[in-house]
């Protein structure tokens, strides 16, 4: 999980795709905590800019 300068949760992981077979990609997609609950927006697939603390 970071943390960027405007405050928004990202969650770093790693997954397979149907195009990667067995071989992992490293995603990086928003996430929120509200109410208690977790969720994590993608994964995304198309680059995007992020500034980290």
């Amino acid at each position: 999980m970071v943390l960027d300068i405007d405050g928004d949760l990202y969650c770093v992981y790693h997954a397979r795709t149907t195009e990667t077979g067995d071989d992992r990609v490293v995603f990086i997609d928003r996430m929120q905590i509200k109410d208690g609950i977790l969720t994590v927006d993608g994964p995304t697939t198309q680059p995007f800019s992020v500034t980290l603390k």
